[in-house]
């Protein structure tokens, strides 16, 4: 009894830590937009040369698109849209884990590179400095992070020496003063790197003075060292400038693993600014707004959120924990918490190594979860099987202890190849997958070699239930008596049936659907930039967004009564099929008595940041004030519309709504304010890269195929590989070749089933292996081979038909308890597991 109460201990112990601090560690986790709120960042195109002219180029909101497209994937955003707002504003949405993180993002999608290197009077443009076709880098140097700038030396050692006649005649006119320890002074010199360099003004002066209006675009700075051999980076090449990153930001000497991913966090960014180069036009940040998650929101200001897919979490662990229970019995309990502990140790590594999480990781902890349900159905399987020998529960266990480990094993490494495969291949967005798969896949082993057997061990040998095989889901009238001298008489329940019968049907018609669903998919995606699927569409409406400017320090911000008064007087109209023109009853803003909107109203929303957007000119700080209208309206920027509060009247004559509200604008109030109607539509969104998946799959595939030619020799290994592969093939293209409306993200699936079609093939080849082995006769004939063959498929079906319930279920209940936006995923999981 001793031991069964440590049984139920132990599985309780383990499940109240995962509960307890489940909380506390998955707020830690960072995701990207698609399970947490983000921002929408809002830009305005101008021209680059002369802000007063009327900016009318009708491509520059593409051009800028495509730009800032590049720099998001450079900067390992792997979840964003790109709104076009007109023919001069951008809208951006993503997600970011600080406000600094924001500013960075901000400033590196409206970055003109242009830069300059700088030593007194002494300037070098980037054409004179830079070495051309190379890319400044990272590296680590004496434990620093070091940003590595690759330049001509013939034009940058006349800089430097330049500086080091300084430092030897100790004229400091262009060197910075420093204070020590005890007061003393000392004076470092520097090469100043500039960004929208300008020669004349981007200076010594402007680098050390905060109050220079050119000082913001002081990149970073080089010290320059007495000693010509020291002063590039150590590597062979003696051509790179470095520049370390501080690591104690808060001056205690120690630098945390926080500080230092900090740090190489601001490197990156700062060598992205480096690389961007320089763009055509202007762009400049007007405002930012928050936005709500794309699928769903994990997380409440760093509280967990209940949502749809925490719901259908705890609903398909209950359920899958009923199924469990039918089919085990008390190893159910054994066999769930091991599944449980395994899934949550993957879940920590996203944290571990800070990779972003998203839907992939969703699959990934599932897919960690399946390869532990599915080795506690493989030892289940071999705990019946010895069962059904006449062994007794203790002997049984024994045996099934020693035939289950290699299975399991190579269960787990399944999932631990897709996931290396994943990272290398998935880009971004695949780090958490990798790091939940791999680290998930090896906790995985190591709890179910140790954990389940263990459990089961405690279980099988407590004397409370010695000879009780039916608590384990073993049918006891089955159980033959050895003193008696029965014999096994049953294999599982589909021991009699040859399920092998259509194979060359079934193998017919996958062949074909491979082949279309793959063709298909692969044509779409060569075709469409990478992306295999039609994205679903996204109805956008439109926007009214006010502008005001001021050189004041006087608050000038727009108020909503205002905005609302307005918004009661402008009425839209069309032109019907005889030329007349049909005004609409009310106006855009309708409200009732108490100030309420009421549902004639077409205002959404009513946004007006909090501060505005100061920029710092040449002889005056300008600042920006916004407030962006959100209407239900699908409007074109030439929608006609007028304004008319009975003192302005403005008529239907043909004008359209942004003339008349730029007429208008100006005498309701003063000249720094416009307005102007912004019709939004995507421009650009984040794609999963057809190519690097099936390059992740197919790789793990083959590598995995070799290895089960070596574990279970060439044809059951070939086998393998290939029943894989058809549904992989299938699994990846049939949404692309019905040219559904999905995501790109629907990938996500494909190698999970993958995975799941691969341990089947796992549990199949094992039995016959096991059935070679138990061979008396050692036939070796092709006949009696495949008779085997038929047989182990056969008398493997009983476990194979659980564990694809059991995934089956898993896939079912996420499809219809989770958020819509992932329905199709898991949906397409099901799918395969079916067709598996």
């Amino acid at each position: 009894m001793r031991r069964l109460w440590a049984y139920i201990l132990l599985a309780l112990t383990t499940l109240v830590i995962v509960g307890t601090t489940f909380v506390g560690e998955i707020t830690k986790v960072n995701s990207n937009n698609q399970f947490r709120n983000g921002q929408e960042i809002t830009f305005r195109v101008s021209d680059k040369d002369d802000q007063d002219v009327e900016f009318t180029d009708y491509e520059a909101v593409d051009n800028i698109t495509t730009v800032m497209e590049r720099r998001l994937e450079t900067a390992k955003v792997t979840s964003y849209e790109i709104l076009k707002a007109g023919y001069d504003t951008i809208k951006v949405k993503l997600t970011e884990e600080t406000a600094g993180d924001y500013q960075n993002i901000i400033t590196y999608l409206s970055f003109n590179g242009n830069l300059g290197l700088t030593y007194g009077d002494n300037a070098l443009t980037a054409d004179e400095f830079l070495l051309e076709g190379k890319k400044a880098s990272i590296d680590t140097y004496n434990g620093y992070p070091a940003i590595l700038l690759p330049v001509n030396t013939e034009s940058v050692d006349v800089l430097l020496t330049n500086a080091r006649d300084d430092i030897e005649k100790d004229n400091s006119q262009y060197a910075e003063e420093m204070t020590g320890e005890g007061d003393e002074t000392s004076f470092k010199y520097y090469l100043y790197l500039w960004y929208d360099f300008e020669e004349d003004k981007t200076n010594f002066e402007a680098a050390t003075n905060a109050d220079n209006p050119y000082n913001y675009r002081l990149l970073m700075k080089f010290e320059v060292s007495a000693e010509e051999d020291v002063q590039y980076y150590d590597d062979g090449n003696d051509n790179r400038l470095y520049s370390l990153i501080n690591l104690d930001t808060n001056s205690d000497s120690v630098a945390s693993v926080k500080e230092k991913t900090i740090a190489y966090k601001n490197a990156r960014y700062f060598v992205n600014l480096i690389n961007a180069g320089a763009i055509d036009y202007d762009v400049q940040f007007m405002y930012q707004q928050r936005i709500d998650a794309t699928i769903e929101s994990l997380f409440d200001v760093d509280r967990l959120a209940w949502n749809r897919t925490l719901s259908a979490t705890l609903f398909v662990l209950v359920v899958l924990a009923l199924i469990l229970v039918v089919y085990y019995r008390i190893a159910a309990i054994a066999i769930g918490t091991i599944s449980i502990a395994a899934a949550y140790l993957g879940l920590l590594s996203t944290i571990w190594f800070t990779a972003e999480f998203s839907i992939f990781g969703v699959l990934a902890v599932i897919a960690v979860s399946i390869a532990s349900v599915i080795s506690g159905a493989i030892y289940m399987a071999k705990l019946k099987n010895e069962s059904y020998r006449g062994r007794s529960l203790k002997k049984a266990n024994a045996e099934a202890s020693k035939k289950s480990l290699l299975p399991i094993i190579d269960v787990n490494i399944v999932v631990i190849v897709f996931g290396i495969f994943a990272y290398i291949f998935g880009g971004a967005i695949f780090r958490a997958f990798a790091a939940i798969t791999v680290i998930g896949g090896l906790a995985s082993i190591a709890l179910n070699t140790f954990g389940l057997k263990g459990m089961m061990w405690l279980a099988t040998n407590a004397t409370s239930l010695q000879g009780k095989y039916d608590m384990f889901g073993i049918n006891s009238e089955r159980v033959p008596n050895l003193v008696k001298e029965e014999k096994q008489n049953y294999f599982g329940a589909y021991a009699e049936k040859n399920l092998t019968k259509r194979s060359k049907l079934v193998g017919i018609i996958s062949a074909v659907l491979f082949v279309i669903s793959l063709g298909g998919s692969i044509t779409f995606a060569a075709l469409n930039n990478d992306n295999a699927f039609v994205n679903a569409p996204t109805s956008y409406t439109s926007q009214l967004i006010f502008e005001r400017t001021s050189s004041t320090d006087n608050d000038v911000s727009f108020k909503e009564p205002l905005i609302k008064e307005i918004l009661s007087h402008i009425y839209l109209y069309e032109e019907d099929a005889d030329g007349n023109y049909v005004i609409d009853t009310n106006p855009l803003y309708v409200e009732d008595v108490d100030g309420n909107p009421t549902k004639d109203s077409r205002v959404v929303e009513i946004f007006i940041p909090k501060m505005p957007n100061s920029i710092m000119y040449e002889e005056e700080t300008i600042n920006f004030y916004y407030c962006a209208v959100k209407l239900d309206l699908h409007l074109t920027n030439d929608v006609l519309g007028f304004y008319n509060d009975g003192t302005i009247v403005q008529d239907a004559d043909g004008t359209s709504l942004n003339d008349n509200l730029a007429a208008v604008i100006n005498v309701l109030e003063d000249d720094n304010t416009s307005v102007s109607l912004k019709s939004l539509a995507t421009n650009a969104i984040s794609n999963v890269s057809f190519s690097s998946v099936s390059y992740a799959i197919g790789l793990a595939i083959l590598v995995l195929g070799v290895y089960f030619m070596i574990r279970y020799r060439l044809s059951r290994g070939i086998a393998s590989l290939v029943v894989t592969t058809l549904v992989s093939g299938v699994v990846l293209g049939i949404l692309s070749l019905l040219r559904l409306p999905v995501s790109s993200l629907v990938l996500a699936a494909v190698p999970v089933a993958a995975m799941f079609a691969m341990m089947i093939s796992i549990i199949i080849m094992n039995r016959e292996r096991e059935l070679i082995i138990d061979d008396k006769a050692h036939d070796a004939s092709i006949e009696n081979r495949h008779q085997l063959a038929i047989k182990a498929t056969s008398f493997a079906f009983t476990a194979v038909s659980a564990i694809t319930i059991f995934v089956g279920w898993i896939a079912l209940g996420f499809f219809g308890f989770g958020p819509d936006a992932s329905a199709w995923i898991f949906g397409l999981l099901f799918l395969g597991v079916v067709f598996a």
